[in-house]
């Protein structure tokens, strides 16, 4: 079995999800203040 993602990895994974969504709304308005 694969090892739990350590809190680094995890907090990168995160980000770019938040930086998928952030593409995928344009980057600014009310999904922007979501995050």
């Amino acid at each position: 079995p694969n090892a739990p993602p350590s809190y680094g990895q995890k907090k990168l994974i995160n980000k770019k999800n938040k930086n998928k969504r952030i593409k995928n709304s344009g980057g600014v308005g009310k999904n922007w203040k979501k995050l």
